[in-house]
């Protein structure tokens, strides 16, 4: 059985505000924001690309957002999700979902990151830079996250 989870998709001057939302959402409403942080490494290559990917969501108001942070990088580049699709593959099991996620650089949509996952497993990864348009895969590296610490250890 196939159930579309479509969320409303975020014109460009809308998307802005949203991220700016993140900050004063975590710090009104601490104790209803979850948090998810997946470090990945590029699939591809001598030398790995690597960057944390860190959701926010609040349940109450059906917000999302996050970031990606790089390897090497101090600064991070804030993402909103664009589109989320979930299908239930079979009774009782975790639903699997196709989520879009958008990068807000300068005000400005940037490149997307598309993560397919089922319950805590990442089946994919990519990232479609938007000019010129070229995809890159990634694949999910828990061994990079400990459960002592609050980011991805490189």
């Amino acid at each position: 059985m196939k159930r579309s989870m479509a969320r409303p998709r975020l014109g460009p001057r809308s998307l802005l505000p949203a991220v700016l939302l993140l900050g004063l959402a975590a710090g009104a409403a601490q104790a209803r924001i979850e948090q998810d942080v997946r470090c990945f490494r590029s699939s591809e290559g001598v030398a790995p690309i690597r960057f944390e990917f860190r959701m926010f969501y609040d349940s109450d108001t059906n917000w999302s957002g996050g970031y990606v942070r790089y390897k090497g990088s101090k600064t991070v580049i804030p993402i909103v999700l664009k589109s989320e699709h979930g299908t239930e593959l079979a009774p009782g099991r975790p639903d699997e979902f196709d989520r879009t996620w958008v990068e807000v650089i300068d005000g400005r949509l940037g490149g997307e990151y598309r993560m397919l996952s089922q319950g805590a497993i990442v089946e994919s990864m990519s990232y479609t830079k938007p000019s010129p348009r070229r995809s890159l895969g990634f694949v999910d590296d828990p061994g990079s996250f400990t459960s002592d610490s609050t980011a991805c250890q490189w």
